[in-house]
């Protein structure tokens, strides 16, 4: 995808948030799971990206998705210890390929426990400080603690997916998944080609 719709091809304007999807967590560890050629692309996005005339879409680093391992968001957000670890690795990721913000894309936790779970990692993921600075100091550098967390929930028994979004934010997602756009409503078609932008 990167070789025929690079980056440089995006309409920013068009856009207030784009999404580099996706990234895992490793079952074992619970940190994220990046490849190097994931590293090679995301470099280049951020850079690409943030150079484009301002203001420059905001860029989110997004985790899970519809073919990631449901279990291990569930095994990792239902521990401290385990949540701990996967947080400072999201954050440290983002902050080393210099994206804005980070979105968790689990689909889907499929029990009260778990939704509680998920409730007790957000909760944790927004109060956390940035890596490398401890909590009472974080007040001293206001540009780098500052994050954009995002959260797509999918549907519990059927219906559509909530998204929750400020004012008219328009975002489009960068799929390394196998969809299209489809040009009439701008949503993957899982039709197993090659994965190009998918607006929302």
């Amino acid at each position: 995808m990167a070789e025929s719709f690079p980056p440089s091809s995006i309409q920013t304007s068009l856009f207030t948030h784009i999404l580099y999807a996706f990234v895992e967590i490793d079952p074992s560890s619970y940190e994220l799971t990046i490849s190097q050629s994931d590293q090679i692309l995301m470099t280049n996005f951020t850079s690409t990206l943030h150079s484009k005339s301002p203001p420059p879409p905001k860029l989110f680093l997004s985790i899970g998705g519809g073919g990631s391992n449901a279990s291990a968001f569930a095994t990792m957000s239902s521990n401290p210890t385990t949540r701990t670890k996967s947080i400072a690795s999201t954050i440290k990721s983002a902050r080393d390929h210099n994206f804005d913000g980070l979105d968790l894309d689990w689909e889907f936790p499929q029990t009260p426990g778990k939704m509680s779970n998920l409730a007790t990692l957000l909760q944790e993921w927004r109060g956390e400080p940035p890596v490398g600075i401890h909590r009472h100091q974080s007040h001293n550098a206001p540009a780098l603690h500052r994050r954009l967390l995002r959260l797509q929930l999918h549907p519990l028994a059927g219906g559509s997916f909530l998204r929750r979004r400020r004012g008219s934010q328009r975002c489009c997602s960068i799929k390394r998944a196998t969809s299209v756009p489809d040009t009439g409503s701008g949503r993957g078609s899982g039709s197993g080609r090659q994965p190009s932008i998918v607006s929302g």
